[in-house]
This record gives C-alpha cells, sequence and structure tokens, in this order.
C-alpha cells in the first residue's frame, strides 16, 4: 500500500475492509459501494469499520482492495453488491487493473480525484 491521501469517515454502517465506499447520508459519513451505479470515494483500510466507527479511506495513492471475481489483467473495473472490485463490461470504467495474474482476493488499487485504478 502506498496511499497519498487518507481521509477518515464516519461509517454510516458497517464497512468491511478493503472494500470500495461511497458518500452516506450526511457530510462525513461513508458507505460499502452497493452497485456499479454509485459513486466511489476510496477504498477503505485493511481495519474497516463498524456502524458509526471510524474508518480510514483512501482517497489518491495505492490502497489494498479485494475482488469479487476473476479478473483478466487490463480490463477495466467496477464495483460489486458487495463494495468488491469486479470486472467491468462495456460502461464507464471507475477502475482500472493493473497487476498480473489473480493470485489472491486483495490486490492494490490506485486511486486518482476518486476514481480508482487497480495495479
Amino acid at each position: 500500500m502506498n496511499p497519498v491521501l487518507i481521509k477518515n469517515n464516519t461509517a454510516e454502517t458497517a464497512v468491511e475492509p478493503h472494500r470500495i465506499v461511497k458518500f452516506g447520508s450526511d457530510d462525513g459519513l461513508v458507505v460499502q459501494a452497493a452497485a456499479a451505479s454509485d459513486l466511489s470515494v476510496g477504498v477503505s483500510d485493511g481495519l474497516g469499520a463498524e456502524a458509526n466507527g471510524r474508518v480510514d479511506v483512501v482517497r489518491v495513492g495505492i490502497a489494498d482492495v479485494e475482488y469479487g471475481g476473476a479478473v483478466t489483467r487490463g480490463a477495466r473495473l467496477t464495483r460489486d453488491a458487495d463494495g468488491k472490485a469486479i470486472q467491468l463490461h462495456q460502461q464507464l470504467a471507475r477502475m482500472h487493473k493493473l497487476s498480473g495474474q489473480l493470485r489472491f482476493q486483495v490486490f492494490p488499487v490506485i486511486s486518482e480525484k476518486f476514481l480508482l485504478t487497480h495495479q
């Protein structure tokens, strides 16, 4: 992990570690992203948070994200209903896979200006 900007927020609902998050219903709140159409703001750190707990969100830089399925190297990514990174199929990309073969569940991503790019 090589984050450039980490922001501490309050988790409006429980946020799992290494998940893509979006803004919650009020200022300073975040929730796990739950659809490809959600506007992601970053990736939760390795601790996650319980509801109303504090969670660090990597906004810019490299962060680990959990995959929700197999991803081809170089493929563009989005998020699934659990906030995991999945391969994007003919939609506007929010993430881009940069690393090699899928060997583990958690991989680093690069987050730039609220868009996520995967290594």
